[in-house]
């Protein structure tokens, strides 16, 4: 009973993450989810395709690493946001 319970979870996990990730893959915008470090945990195609990266490549790295991979004297607006936004 209980393995046919666990199995149904997983299921309904494996379901639920498919339909997920193709509602943010129909957006034409970039999405991207962070930790509170600011690491990439999950992106949309469009992020992928905005910043010509992949999810190997992008996924557990630091967003700026990603968004800004020459570097910047003076971190962008977004990155200055959501590091305030981080340290509240």
């Amino acid at each position: 009973m209980e393995k046919e319970t666990n199995k149904k979870l997983i299921e309904e996990r494996s379901r639920h993450e498919a339909e997920w990730g193709a509602a943010m893959d129909s957006s034409a915008d970039a999405i991207y989810i962070l930790d509170p470090d600011r690491m990439i945990i999950r992106a949309n195609k469009a992020f992928y395709k905005m910043t010509a990266s992949t999810p190997d490549k992008a996924i557990g790295r630091h967003i700026t690493d990603i968004v800004h991979p020459q570097g910047e004297l003076k971190p962008c607006p977004v990155c200055q946001a959501q590091e305030a936004k981080r340290t509240r």
